[in-house]
């Protein structure tokens, strides 16, 4: 079936899959705020262009979550297939590069816990840390529903929004082959943007101390313009999300991390976030001791 190539689908999963990821993945809500993790670097880039980075799904950080959700998602589609012989047909969507299908999704992750030392090992290098504190309540108003939700961990419960969506991918594929003619490649494009959408929501058990929430976003619907940086000698692909003007920005608090000269750190992010206009922004900091 690899002939029949599908077009880019840029507006996000189809409407026959939205249904079963409202009441799933989109349908959670966390606490009053959660916290994004970067370095010193990073929440300069942020305040500053009141922007935050989005990056490829294919290039994330940990190369072992592409991996873990391919495994999931082969176990799942092989064994609705030995079930529905009418599925089979579209297996090949499941398997191939989101690439071959035109599409590309990003995300921006945000974590429940403000000082998670597991965080602060992978950001602070040398007391540089800082964890920037977002009103969830804002951000679900900044971005559409269908474009911010909860990670799962649990493996019976990713399996179940999966079988959920191939469900709903049969029901569709047999109501449109009695309406049209050749119903395969839109439907095909659909499964592959609705898989590639949950993979961003999918992670192994391992990681679940992170509690971690994320925003998504589809090339050609909510960006145009792919950026690209430098990373582990990789172009990293990505895309910056709007934050809004200072006055509307979901920023609240910004957590310094570990630090060898905490009281110096403080003042100087209090004069920073004055002079960009974000003087109502509050300052917190990780009691835990820097070890170097």
């Amino acid at each position: 079936m690899g002939g029949n190539r599908v077009g880019s689908h840029e507006d996000g999963p189809p409407d026959f899959v939205r249904a079963t990821l409202a009441t799933s993945i989109f349908a959670a809500e966390p606490r009053e705020h959660v916290y994004h993790y970067t370095t010193i670097e990073g929440l300069i880039g942020i305040c500053t262009s009141r922007t935050i980075w989005a990056t490829d799904l294919l290039y994330m950080n940990d190369t072992s979550e592409y991996l873990y959700s391919s495994r999931i998602i082969e176990e799942v589609t092989s064994a609705y297939a030995a079930c529905h012989p009418e599925f089979e047909g579209y297996q090949y969507a499941c398997h191939h590069n989101p690439l071959d299908f035109g599409l590309r999704v990003y995300a921006a992750c945000f974590c429940e816990e403000k000082d998670l030392l597991s965080q602060w090992r992978a950001y602070a290098r040398q007391g540089t840390g800082y964890a920037i504190e977002f009103s969830w309540a804002k951000l679900r108003d900044r971005f559409p529903l269908n474009r911010i939700g909860k990670v799962e961990y649990a493996e019976h419960t990713q399996k179940d929004v999966l079988n959920q969506i191939l469900t709903s991918l049969t029901s569709e594929a047999l109501t449109t082959r009695r309406d049209q003619d050749s119903p395969f490649a839109r439907v095909a494009g659909g499964l592959a943007n609705a898989l590639l959408t949950v993979r961003a929501f999918l992670k192994s058990v391992t990681f679940q101390e992170e509690r971690e929430w994320r925003i998504i976003a589809f090339h050609g619907t909510d960006t145009r313009e792919e950026l690209y940086r430098p990373h582990n000698n990789l172009l990293i692909p990505y895309c910056a999300l709007s934050l809004g003007d200072a006055d509307e920005l979901p920023i609240t608090k910004v957590v310094i991390g570990p630090s060898l000269h905490p009281k110096a750190a403080e003042l100087s992010l209090r004069r920073f976030l004055d002079s960009i206009g974000l003087a109502r922004v509050a300052i917190d900091a990780s009691p835990i001791p820097l070890r170097l």
